[in-house]
C-alpha cells in the first residue's frame, strides 16, 4: 500500500465535517455575530446553562418575567417579554418568526431560501438584532437592577436595522 491510498481510505472512514452555512450577515458588527452563534448553539450563560456548568444561582426563574425556568429558547422565544418585543417588531416589518419553539427553528425560519435575497438579508439582519437586544436588556436587568422595557428593546432593534446600511423594501 502506498501512502495516497491510505489517505483516500482514512478519508473515506473520517469524511470532513460539513459546517453548517454562517448566515450571519456582513453588515452586523462582528460582536452581534457572535452572540447570534453562541445563541444558535445554546452557549449563552443562561441560567439552565449556568446549573449544568455547576454553578450554584439559586432561582432559575426568568429575570424578565419571573414564571418560567430561563433557559435560550424561554428568553428569546416564549418569555411574555420576548413576545412583546416580537409583536412591536413585527407591527413594524411582520418578519420575525412567531412560531418557533428553538432556537434552531427561529434561525432556520430566519434564513429560509423561498424568499428574494435582499428580503431574507433584512430578516436576518432584524433576527440577529432582536437576539442582542433581548439579550443586553437581560443583562440590564441583572446587572444594573432595570427593568426591562419591551419597547425601548423594539426600538433598539429598530435603530440597529436602520443603522445597518440595508435598504428596506
Amino acid at each position: 500500500m502506498t501512502f495516497p491510498t491510505r489517505k483516500v481510505r482514512i478519508s473515506e472512514l473520517f469524511p470532513p465535517e460539513q459546517p453548517e452555512p454562517d448566515r450571519c450577515s456582513p453588515l452586523v458588527p462582528i460582536k452581534v455575530r457572535i452572540r447570534n452563534w453562541q445563541a444558535r448553539l445554546g452557549r449563552l450563560p443562561s441560567k439552565d446553562n449556568l446549573i449544568k456548568r455547576g454553578i450554584a444561582i439559586g432561582d432559575d426563574r426568568c429575570y424578565l418575567c419571573h414564571e418560567s425556568s430561563e433557559t435560550g429558547d424561554h428568553i428569546f422565544l416564549s418569555c411574555r417579554k420576548a413576545n412583546e418585543v416580537r409583536r412591536a417588531i413585527n407591527i413594524w416589518w411582520n418578519l420575525l418568526p412567531t412560531h418557533a419553539r428553538t432556537m434552531e427553528e427561529f434561525f432556520n425560519d430566519l434564513g429560509r431560501d423561498d424568499q428574494p435575497a435582499a428580503s431574507r438579508n433584512f430578516k436576518e439582519i432584524i433576527g440577529q438584532a432582536y437576539i442582542w437586544a433581548m439579550w443586553n436588556g437581560r443583562n440590564e436587568a441583572i446587572f444594573n437592577n432595570k427593568s426591562f422595557d419591551s419597547l425601548r428593546t423594539a426600538n433598539a432593534i429598530q435603530s440597529f436595522a436602520f443603522g445597518s446600511g440595508v435598504a428596506i423594501g
